[in-house]
């Protein structure tokens, strides 16, 4: 089955891999398109390459936290939007 890729564009930023695939799996379901970022420093990459709607930020990742690469966006694109999570 082919995903549409019209949706809104959402960066998930997640180090563990089971909790990247219940949210894309989700988030898909409901029409966005999801990317994935396992650390601070692709979320950081990606975010300026791909230009998401939204990004769904851990806070604890295994190298740059999420706190750093959110203020390195932000830093950069002040009107991005960023919500920061943790578990």
């Amino acid at each position: 089955m082919e995903r549409d890729q019209t949706g809104p564009r959402i960066l998930l930023v997640d180090d563990q891999v089971d909790i990247t695939e219940v949210f894309s799996e989700i988030l898909e379901g409901f029409g966005y398109q999801v990317m994935v970022a396992r650390d601070g420093y692709d979320a950081v990459e990606m975010y300026f390459k791909h230009r998401p709607d939204l990004v769904l930020m851990d806070i604890s990742l295994l190298s740059m936290d999420g706190d750093v690469a959110t203020e390195r966006i932000l830093k950069k694109d002040p009107n991005a939007k960023i919500l920061i999570l943790t578990s």
